[in-house]
């Protein structure tokens, strides 16, 4: 080979010298599944901020490779994690693979996505990033759909006794179909006012964990607050699922971002997402 500028790490050569024999699919799929894992991206996607990153997952970077994940590929249940921290997610649960799952083509109106059905249908965990439970950042691309039975957006820590993350509350702390704080998987109401986000529209979710309380941002604006932190230490891993809606991507920050390091992140992806809004 010559005339260009790059490199080569492995080539492969099949067939006959009259042509009459050429690799087959199979062939070329599993020649990829045994060298894929030596390429893999350990570098976060350009424009993210970088500082004090300790996790980032893109679902058009799920593999950690160059190529997206295939809906309804059972095989491909891991979540690579881009931050080279190693924090890599493994999906559970996923029912009907043409409705959740991995989806998307990606194009603006089809961005490459994990899909959650709700309760049982569908589970993301990943290995603690931090065990902070003060100064982290949490920001998302995330689109939910149809009408919420309440659930698990996100939790850091153990759902039930730690920790604390992002879930849709259906009554008692908040009105229907809004998103609240939550503390140890029970304790919610810890900002000011829950936020109802549109159905079927892409926002950028950001959640900040201050000395002093709670912000949470939609589209890098401040929707709500709270300023009494009692969440216990967390452990065990952080978890996503219980909700109905879309994960494009997710990271997590050990300190918390300023509103423009908020507003790099939310543009750093921006253009995939048909309807997205970043100030």
């Amino acid at each position: 080979t010559k005339g260009w500028t790059g490199s080569m790490a492995d080539i492969k050569i099949y067939g006959t010298s009259d042509g009459s024999s050429v690799g087959t699919s199979s062939t070329v799929t599993t020649n990829y599944n045994a060298t894929s894992g030596r390429y893999k991206i350990t570098q976060a996607v350009s424009g993210v901020v970088s500082s004090g990153l300790v996790l980032h997952l893109d679902a058009a970077n799920a593999l950690g490779s160059l190529l997206p994940p295939s809906p309804c590929n059972s095989s491909q249940t891991t979540w690579y994690d881009l931050s080279g921290n190693s924090y890599n997610g493994t999906l559970s649960s996923f029912i009907d693979c043409s409705a959740t799952g991995w989806q998307g083509s990606g194009s603006t109106n089809e961005p490459y996505r994990l899909v959650f059905g709700g309760s049982g249908n569908g589970g993301l965990s990943t290995p603690l990033p931090t065990t902070q439970n003060r100064n982290v950042t949490f920001g998302a691309w995330v689109k939910f759909t149809g009408t919420q039975s309440g659930g698990t957006i996100f939790h850091l820590g153990n759902g039930g006794s730690n920790g604390f993350g992002a879930a849709f509350v259906t009554s008692g702390c908040a009105t229907s179909s809004s998103i609240q704080v939550v503390e140890g998987g029970s304790t919610c109401g810890r900002l000011s006012a829950a936020y109802t986000p549109t159905s079927n529209q892409w926002i950028y979710l950001t959640l900040t964990v201050s000395t002093s309380g709670y912000t949470l941002y939609v589209n890098d604006t401040s929707v709500a607050t709270g300023s009494t932190i009692n969440a216990a230490t967390p452990t065990g891993t952080l978890t996503f699922g219980g909700f109905s809606g879309t994960l494009g991507s997710f990271t997590v920050h050990n300190r918390v971002l300023s509103i423009s390091e908020i507003q790099q992140n939310c543009n750093a992806s921006l253009a995939r997402y048909s309807g997205g809004v970043c100030n």
